[in-house]
């Protein structure tokens, strides 16, 4: 896509954000035992989606406590933090 420079003041603040998030993210993993199984487990359930497979996708994709796991808050951040 293409923007304007009217766009740069609001990809600064989508930066800025994006900063803070990540910082907390990053807090919730270093509070784990194992990060790298913390980030693995929540790569699996990004990529699996148990909930929507388990409904039909009646209760959306992701539950509450998936959206919770910090390694799946990784996942979910890395891919639609710039969407």
């Amino acid at each position: 896509f293409t923007a304007g420079p009217e766009a740069l003041p609001l990809l600064r603040a989508l930066l800025k954000t994006n900063k803070r998030v990540f910082s907390i993210n990053r807090e919730l993993l270093d509070a784990t035992n194992d990060i790298q199984e913390t980030i693995q487990q929540g790569k699996t359930l990004y990529a699996d989606k148990p909930t929507m497979k388990q409904h039909n996708g009646a209760l959306g994709t992701w539950s509450n406590d998936e959206y919770a796991h910090p390694g799946f808050q990784c996942e979910y951040l890395h891919f639609k933090s710039f969407q």
